[in-house]
């Protein structure tokens, strides 16, 4: 009875609730604002402006401005708004001319603020490249610029299949309420009318501006388009005073058993020999602090070294990131930033360095000037001579294509063995970790525990679709067992080039070479394993791909240096550690510095600068501080991110909405930098 009365009593509850639930009203939906909402705290009134619901409005403060970032969304079209008040005419024509020319670096060769932004020539139907409307904005003239868009609503797109919007971008500037707004409409491709467009923008008024009407917008006037969206002449100055740089932070430099001077080597007539990885992180090198055993030999080396804690690469590929060692150029100037630089009809033209830089010189020609002997034995591919790298040399292999240490070292030896009495700079590159290079099954058992029970063997061709499916999707997805047994097939290419190393190593010692030589050993990336949505490189600036190793080994001389340092700085550092003066052009020339000071215990309070134009997909610019920020950018969506590697060195927490300040001096620093030229 008990019993029946509990389960009663539970019941009449539950139905009691259930009533209270029926009787409760629902709250109503939270509805987004709009534009039309928005328009007196924004200054701008925007036709239709009740239509476009907001799906972002984010406010942020830095260096004395205000600045807002709005999106809205209305039947398929998506508008963006950038405000920035409290800026002086002055600025904010540079603001203009600065937004200007990151759209123009998408689709020509122009001058650049950032690094990198002087990309080549770009292959497109005439249909996508970039026109410019005359336009009347409440009766003024103002240019209009439309250029197509991809579905990520990103600019720069180079194939009709990938332009899915049609966009517009015009500049406004409020003199009574010192405020900048740039404007970007996108409107889906299929059914475009210019007219529309067009349209949209001649309605758009500042505060007290009387609202337009269908009478008072007259038709878009055309105007020829130059080869470049240069900016309309404008009647304010944008001449910007220098900004002086912040005082350097000290860098800790670790204990070094026997310091050496700033030019230890000048009275030595040491040889020169470069042996480069490619593409190895330092992420996967045991004294960086991998856990997995892939590295002894190179460990053991590095022991005998100076080791440069955090080494900073100027690209996140071959062909931009070795060619800037090479030139001590950014990419940017040495403009090598591609496979082909222009395209005849349906031919590439290849991009090489007289073409693209002429009057560079290498630090090759330098040394071969001085009398060295000179050697390259490289697996081609990016570095084939033809690109500018066998400028100098008077021998350099790069056959076969992606060869590794197996067929470059032996060549090498062979080399050595006829010069190896006279100085010589020689220069050793393998491929042996690359996805191009053969795995070596029998090894695999190493690094691939438990053993995979997968469908994949591992294979270039399934490495290559992989690599494939990174550019055209954005991203990859793959299992976890899958993702195990790729980054242990890297692992296994890793320790079967560190053992290649270390038995070119012991030779070089046999020789008695090493006594006599200044051996520099780095890498031009690393390879991303989905730390950030992708496998491979070349695509992003993320510090497994930025970030690594570089060992200087000087006779009598070690240590482990926490300052940050630039393989930008190898052809510099070389020289002086040679004791080579270069000429005065030269010297002009390198925008990198000798790290020679760091090794002696001194700071440089130096900056990486990193960029990618990867195959004309990826167009990003990165810079690393010495005390652990960075901040990169994207030209084609000029999306930015911030992260402070100290509490976030996986570059997980995108920190630029948090610390909008940061994000903007950083911002700055890139564009005073490039400008330094150092």
């Amino acid at each position: 009875m008990r019993a029946k009365l509990i389960i009663t009593t539970v019941i009449l509850l539950a139905c009691l609730a259930g009533a209270v639930l029926l009787l409760k009203k629902p709250a109503p939906p939270k509805v987004p604002g709009t534009l039309a909402d928005l328009a007196p705290e924004l200054g701008l009134s925007v036709p239709g402006g009740e239509a476009f619901r907001l799906t972002k409005n984010l406010s942020r403060s830095a260096a004395g401005h205000a600045a807002q970032s709005i999106e809205a969304e209305a039947s398929g079209k998506l508008l963006k708004i950038e405000v920035i008040s409290n800026i002086s005419p002055e600025e904010a024509a540079r603001t203009r001319e600065e937004r200007l020319t990151m759209l123009n670096s998408l689709f020509s060769n122009v001058p650049a603020p950032y690094p990198g932004m002087i990309t080549n020539q770009v292959s497109m139907p005439d249909a996508l490249r970039p026109r410019k409307l005359e336009i009347s904005v409440a009766g003024t003239p103002q240019p209009l610029y439309i250029l197509p868009a991809s579905a990520r609503h990103s600019y720069g797109v180079t194939e009709e299949s990938q332009a899915a919007f049609q966009a517009g971008v015009l500049f406004l500037y409020d003199q009574t309420n010192r405020t900048f707004y740039r404007c970007d409409l996108f409107l889906p491709a299929a059914g475009f009318s210019e007219l529309n467009l067009s349209g949209f923008f001649t309605g758009l008024r500042l505060a007290g501006q009387p609202a337009a009407t269908p009478a008072t917008n007259p038709p878009p006037t055309p105007v020829v388009a130059p080869p470049t969206m240069a900016p309309a002449a404008a009647p304010i100055t944008t001449t910007v005073a220098p900004v002086a740089e912040p005082a350097a932070v000290p860098a800790k430099v670790a204990a070094v058993p026997t310091a050496i001077s700033a030019t230890p080597a000048a009275k030595q007539n040491y040889n020169l020999i470069i042996i480069a990885f490619e593409p190895l992180g330092a992420n996967h090198v045991g004294a960086y602090g991998y856990k997995k055993n892939t590295t002894p030999n190179l460990d053991a080396f590095a022991k005998e070294s100076f080791l440069f804690e955090k080494a900073v690469s100027p690209s996140s590929w071959t062909l931009p990131a070795f060619m800037s060692w090479f030139t001590s150029l950014y990419p940017e100037r040495h403009r090598v930033t591609n496979k082909y630089s222009r395209f005849n009809g349906k031919e590439g033209v290849l991009a090489t360095l007289p073409e693209q830089a002429p009057g560079v010189v290498t630090l090759t020609q330098v040394l071969r000037g001085q009398g060295f002997r000179t050697g390259a034995f490289t697996g081609g591919a990016s570095l084939a001579r033809d690109f500018g790298f066998g400028l100098g040399f008077e021998e350099y292999v790069d056959e076969p294509r992606f060869g590794g240490f197996d067929r470059t070292m032996p060549a090498a030896l062979e080399w050595l063995g006829k010069h190896h009495q006279e100085r010589f700079f020689l220069f050793v590159q393998g491929y042996d970790v690359h996805g191009q290079f053969p795995l070596n099954r029998a090894h695999l058992g190493r690094f691939l525990k438990p053993s995979y029970q997968g469908q994949l063997k591992g294979s270039e061709e399934e490495y290559w679709a992989l690599r494939d499916r990174n550019l055209e999707e954005g991203g990859v997805t793959i299992a976890p067992e899958d993702l195990r047994f790729w980054k242990a097939i890297y692992d296994t290419k890793i320790s079967d080039a560190d053992q290649r190393f270390g038995a070119f190593i012991a030779k070089l010692r046999e020789l008695g070479l090493l006594d006599n030589s200044i051996v520099i050993v780095t890498s031009g990336s690393g390879n991303e394993y989905l730390e950030h949505g992708r496998i491979d490189h070349g695509f992003s600036l993320y510090g497994e791909l930025t970030r690594v190793p570089l060992l200087i080994r000087v006779p009598g001389a070690k240590g482990r240096v926490a300052g940050l340092a630039r393989t930008l700085d190898l052809m510099p550092t070389a020289l002086d550690l040679l004791g080579v003066t270069p000429e005065a052009g030269v010297k002009k020339q390198m925008q990198g510095v000798s790290l020679a000071p760091l090794l002696a215990g001194k700071n440089l309070g130096l900056e990486g600068i990193s960029e990618t134009d990867y195959l004309l997909r990826s167009f990003k610019r990165a810079l690393e501080t010495d005390d652990g920020w960075k901040f990169i950018i994207s030209l084609d969506t000029e999306e930015r991110e911030l992260y402070n590697l100290k509490s976030d060195p996986g570059e997980q927490h995108n920190l630029a909405r948090e610390n909008p300040r940061k994000a903007y001096e950083l911002e700055q620093k890139l564009f005073r930098v490039i400008q330094s030229k150092k």
